[in-house]
């Protein structure tokens, strides 16, 4: 009996991470720019010595304004981040399906366990008729709360299709081998 290993790799699209990563930039430049431009308005000195109450109250004010930004930059830098990472990617092997984010973090979905649920309850004759960009897709899995095909989504990208297809032949290639 000969076992063979069969492996697809698909790449992190890169340009939609920067793309996320430059959005979230120019929404924390602009959050943090707001809460410069209020905070060098005020006239600290003057609040210190007559109203300290005042002076804290906006102090703490303008760190709720600013957190957001703080956010928003940790964000993008983990995006920029996984765009840099040569291996952030899905891959699917003959053992599981592996997702690779990078600093997001990486997971790998045994096959037995993960569930998939076509869109319309299509069964996957029909399904390998169809496009890749025409159906909708459920994948559920124990260790993973949610819908782990969206977070495969946000990954991907514009080479969602490409997975589609790839995991389309997997389940297809094994309702034949049952059959």
């Amino acid at each position: 009996m000969r076992i063979t290993v069969t492996s697809v790799f698909i790449q992190l699209d890169r340009h939609a991470a920067l793309v996320r990563a430059v959005w979230r930039l120019l929404a924390a430049a602009l959050i943090g720019g707001l809460a410069a431009s209020i905070a060098a308005r005020i006239e600290w000195a003057e609040h210190w010595r007559g109203q300290r109450i005042v002076g804290l109250s906006l102090a703490f004010i303008l760190t709720v304004i600013a957190l957001p930004a703080i956010g928003l930059t940790y964000s993008a830098l983990r995006w920029i981040l996984a765009a840099a990472a040569a291996n952030a990617g899905i891959e699917l092997n003959d053992a599981a399906l592996v997702v690779r984010a990078g600093p997001f973090g990486s997971q790998a979905f045994d096959w037995p366990r993960l569930r998939i649920e076509i869109g319309g309850d299509l069964p996957p004759e029909t399904w390998a008729l169809l496009p890749d960009d025409a159906i909708s897709i459920a994948l559920t899995h124990p260790a993973f709360p949610g819908d782990l095909f969206d977070r495969i989504r946000v990954l991907l990208g514009a080479r969602t299709p490409l997975f589609v297809r790839s995991l389309r032949e997997r389940v297809t290639a094994s309702a034949e081998s049952t059959i």
